[in-house]
């Protein structure tokens, strides 16, 4: 059974990784060309964790929004939730 599940799995960990990076990429590119001060962090499967000025922070949830939403065409929409705090645990509330 785990070996079923873990093969049924697999591909979809590898698209999900696949387009975390496309995203990632595309993020790191536009804060730089926008010359932002705004850092990605790291990321831990499927979130991103960002460090920005308090001043940046509309923009920059808005950049990270539409590249992680069209990191690629799909059938089905990709849905991107922003948190913002001074922290992980205050940012997933």
């Amino acid at each position: 059974v785990y070996g079923t599940r873990r093969s049924q799995n697999s591909p979809l960990k590898s698209v999900s990784a696949e387009l975390m990076k496309c995203a990632m990429e595309r993020i790191h590119t536009t804060l730089r060309e926008s010359r932002l001060r705004t850092r990605m962090l790291l990321p831990v499967q499927d979130e991103l964790g960002l460090e920005a000025p308090e001043a940046e922070l509309p923009g920059v949830r808005d950049i990270v929004t539409e590249r992680m939403e069209h990191a690629a065409t799909l059938k089905v929409p990709i849905v991107v939730d922003v948190g913002i705090g001074t922290n992980w645990l205050e940012a997933k509330q």
